[in-house]
């Protein structure tokens, strides 16, 4: 899609013609499943992350997803933040130590584009499509609903577990589009609510103790595996304010097969310890027992390295239901979103 670089673009001004950035990138997406070759049978999902100045915009179309997460440091010149007090008996002291803790907030997420939610369903049987819902129970607990449609080369009917994708032209003709939804959010504004998250968890007197922790343990073959009990959301109290300014905002893309067995805040801490640097519970390797998130507080973990441990831990799930018979495809990306992450190229 073609645009003029300027403000008038980005702003959705009158001034040269130019489109707005949620145009662009919604055009963008109908172009590429317009043009891009392709089999009849078959498609894919697409999200996209794009920040210009203060301005970030998320586009999705598909069951895949991108999310928007704060990271709060511990305790700078920059900012406040509280500290724990415990007992460190290892020591044979009895005395007490202050542990510093940061925090992991998902603050905004993309939705899956599933054929029964109601705009949805209604679109694709207004083309004449027809939507296959399970149960409840069944939708509760991880089965999907379908369009149903039929293949132009082999005449067999499938479902496409989505509403929204790019290149799936057979089911195009039952309502399945390319047009993702689009959402821009201010920079600045994400990190005044995440101040205010850390805020409220002391206001509502929910220290959890055990600060932000991805819990992502390994097994005796060595392999990361996540607990699905895990939610991932224990917050450190913080009775200082925090300072809006020191707040980190980072993103995340992901397919569903990562998302099927690994929650969303649970992604987001173990992403925070690789682009971050981990430090988010203060323990020792020793002390971790083996969880992966401890020893990235004692040892830095590498993006890359976070990232494996979380396809690795989807992959294991897969393997547990499926009894290795089947595995969906499994994807991420990860991303800085902040100016003064610049000069820490390594883990950008």
């Amino acid at each position: 899609a073609d645009a003029d670089a300027d403000a008038d673009a980005k702003d959705g001004g009158g001034g040269g013609g130019g489109m707005r950035i949620e145009e662009i990138l919604a055009e963008t997406f109908v172009e590429l499943d317009r043009t891009a070759p392709a089999r009849n049978g078959g498609g894919c999902t697409a999200s996209v992350v794009l920040r210009m100045d203060d301005d970030v915009y998320m586009a999705n179309a598909g069951d895949s997803r991108s999310f928007l997460a704060a990271y709060i440091p511990p305790s700078t010149s920059a900012f406040a933040a509280s500290a724990e007090s415990r007992t460190d008996d290892d020591e044979g002291e009895g005395g007490t130590e202050e542990t510093e803790r940061a925090a992991v907030y998902v603050l905004r997420a993309t939705r899956e584009d599933k054929p029964h939610l109601p705009d949805e369903k209604a679109r694709v049987e207004g083309e004449g499509g027809t939507v296959m819902v399970p149960p409840p129970e069944r939708l509760a607990a991880g089965a999907t609903s379908r369009v149903m449609y039929v293949d132009s080369i082999s005449g067999n009917q499938y479902g496409l577990a989505m509403s929204r994708s790019i290149g799936d032209w057979d089911a195009g003709r039952y309502g399945v589009i390319p047009d993702p939804l689009v959402e821009r959010y201010s920079l600045g504004e994400l990190k005044e609510e995440a101040a205010r998250m850390a805020a409220e968890d002391c206001d509502k007197g929910e220290d959890k103790g055990e600060g932000a922790s991805a819990e992502v343990e390994v097994n005796a073959g060595g392999e990361p595996v996540i607990d699905p009990e895990d939610d991932g959301k224990k917050k450190p109290c913080r009775s200082d304010p925090v300072d809006p300014a020191g707040v980190k905002i980072f993103a995340v893309s992901a397919t569903d097969g990562l998302l099927d067995y690994v929650p969303l805040d649970l992604i987001a801490d173990h992403v925070a310890s690789g682009l971050y640097g981990g430090g988010h519970d203060g323990a020792t390797e020793e002390e971790g027992g083996g969880d992966v998130e401890a020893g990235a507080a004692a040892k830095e973990m590498h993006p890359l390295t976070a990232c494996e441990d979380l396809v690795m831990a989807a992959a294991n799930g897969w393997h547990r239901a499926k009894g290795g018979r089947y595995r969906d495809d499994i994807a991420v990306a990860v991303a800085k979103l902040d100016d003064d992450d610049d000069d820490d190229e390594g883990r950008r």
